[in-house]
C-alpha cells in the first residue's frame, strides 16, 4: 500500500503486490493489470512463462470484469467459454476489479495450477479484501499526483502574477527609458 500511495501504479510498486501474493498467501499465479484506456495492460505477474499482454473487455475472466465490474470466480477454468490461457497449467481462476471512485483503474487477477489446490471462495474473499487494500492506494496515489499537478499550477500562476505585477510598476517604464 505504501508503495503504490507514493509512487503510483509503478513496475516496482505492482511487483510488491505480486511478491505479497505469493509470499503471504502463496498464490502461484498473480498478476495485475492495470487501465490503458480502452485496454487492460499487465502491471506485473508472478509465475508465467508467456503472459496475456492486454485485454479489451471482450474475452477472458479479465475481461468479464472489466465488463461486468463484478468479481470473477471460476473453479474449473475448462468450462469457463470466456477463459483464455496464459498457462496450460492453470485450473481455476480469481479476478477481481480495482476501483478508483467509479471507475474501473486495474484487474486483480490469480489463478490455481493443476499440482496446486484450486482456488475456493476464501481465495475470493482474500482477494476482495487485497483489491480493495489496493485500490485505495491507487485513489490515494491519484490524489497525490493531482496535488502535485495543483501546487505546480498555482507555483506557474504565482510567477506569472509576480510577473504582470512587475510590468505594471509605474517606476518601471521610467526606469527603461531613463539615460
Amino acid at each position: 500500500g505504501r508503495a503504490l500511495t507514493g509512487d503510483g501504479p509503478t513496475a516496482q510498486a505492482l511487483d510488491e503486490v505480486m511478491a505479497i501474493l505469493v509470499d503471504r498467501f502463496v498464490y502461484r499465479y498473480p498478476s495485475i493489470y492495470m487501465r490503458d484506456g480502452d485496454l487492460m495492460r499487465i502491471g506485473a505477474q508472478r509465475g508465467y512463462d508467456t503472459v496475456i499482454e492486454t485485454f479489451d473487455g471482450t474475452v477472458g475472466v479479465v475481461g468479464r470484469v472489466m465488463r461486468s465490474g463484478k468479481p470473477q470466480f471460476v473453479p474449473d477454468v475448462t468450462v469457463d467459454p470466456e477463459y483464455r490461457a496464459a498457462s496450460p497449467d492453470v485450473r481455476s481462476e480469481v479476478s477481481v476489479p480495482l476501483w478508483s471512485g467509479d471507475t474501473i483503474v486495474g484487474v486483480l487477477n490469480i489463478e490455481s495450477g493443476q499440482d496446486a489446490s484450486p482456488l475456493d471462495i476464501s481465495d475470493l474473499d482474500t482477494l476482495v479484501v487485497v483489491a480493495d487494500r489496493v485500490s485505495v492506494a491507487l485513489a490515494l496515489a491519484r490524489e497525490r499526483e493531482a496535488l502535485r499537478e495543483r501546487a505546480a499550477l498555482f507555483t506557474r500562476l504565482a510567477a506569472f502574477g509576480s510577473a504582470v505585477n512587475a510590468s505594471l510598476d509605474p517606476r518601471e517604464p521610467a526606469r527603461r527609458w531613463d539615460v
